[in-house]
């Protein structure tokens, strides 16, 4: 039985998909943006989060680690966010059938993969990757002097554009107030949590891989080598027992010991 929140993401697609709420999301340029892609990847990124641990770390070590599904998913909704990407899920049902396809496997399912092992260098890599893409397009949006997306009237490009603005704020402000406030105590459990079921797992780069290989080495040979200590000590204590000199000193004991 799958777990609760695959079917609920799976519902939630395929409320989606219909055509009388595809095309009241699609109606303006608002809602197109905000409302029906972020929900498209949303169903993905719950998808992947209703799996368990073991089959999310096996596809982490498939993909070599979380930062391929993070640049994955970034790559894919910079795309989705363009205004002729726009026009072509609105103009051609191929395009519209591509975004109901690639939205949830390709920029929230790999999310939903890699984000709990993000170190805090690559989650603010992608913060600040969204930040400035909102920012950037909803400048756009109110600065062309014509219609960007030809499938929208100018009025709703200037809505957009200033929803746009206005979420990158947002997004900067509660983030860097999170950063100023430190991680919460719910953040600092789950960090000790995860270094010590994985030491070095959370550090990005080659220096942490090799560290959690050392540590794993030493864990899996100790007892091989506690074993040959104890057999090297045995065979020192065998070979000076066999020695003339205690042999000579066991016999002067055995001789001179009174009976």
């Amino acid at each position: 039985m799958p777990p609760r929140s695959s079917v609920v993401a799976a519902a939630l697609w395929l409320l989606l998909a219909q055509p009388p709420l595809r095309g009241w999301l699609e109606a303006t340029m608002t809602r197109h943006m905000l409302v029906d892609i972020p929900l498209l990847a949303a169903t993905g990124f719950v998808a992947a989060r209703g799996l368990s641990a073991e089959r999310r770390a096996l596809l982490r070590r498939a993909a070599g680690g979380p930062v391929p599904f993070v640049l994955v998913a970034v790559l894919t909704m910079s795309y989705w966010m363009l205004p002729r990407a726009l026009d072509a899920a609105l103009l051609d049902p191929g395009a519209g059938l591509a975004k109901l396809v690639t939205l949830p496997l390709l920029v929230g399912a790999p999310l939903g993969l890699g984000w709990e092992r993000l170190g805090p260098i690559a989650r603010g890599f992608v913060w600040a990757n969204l930040v400035s893409m909102l920012a950037v397009l909803g400048w756009l949006y109110l600065a062309a002097p014509v219609r960007v997306c030809n499938g929208y009237l100018v009025s709703e490009q200037l809505d957009a554009g200033t929803w746009l603005v206005r979420l990158a704020v947002g997004f900067f402000l509660g983030w860097l107030a999170r950063l100023v406030a430190g991680p919460t105590p719910r953040d600092s459990t789950a960090t000790r949590i995860r270094h010590a079921a994985h030491p070095g797992a959370a550090v990005l780069g080659p220096r942490g891989r090799r560290h959690a290989r050392r540590r794993r080495a030493r864990r899996a040979f100790a007892p091989d080598l506690r074993r040959a200590s104890a057999h090297s000590s045995s065979m020192e204590g065998c070979r000076a027992r066999s020695c003339p000199a205690a042999r000579a000193a066991r016999w002067r004991r055995s001789v001179c010991s009174p009976r």
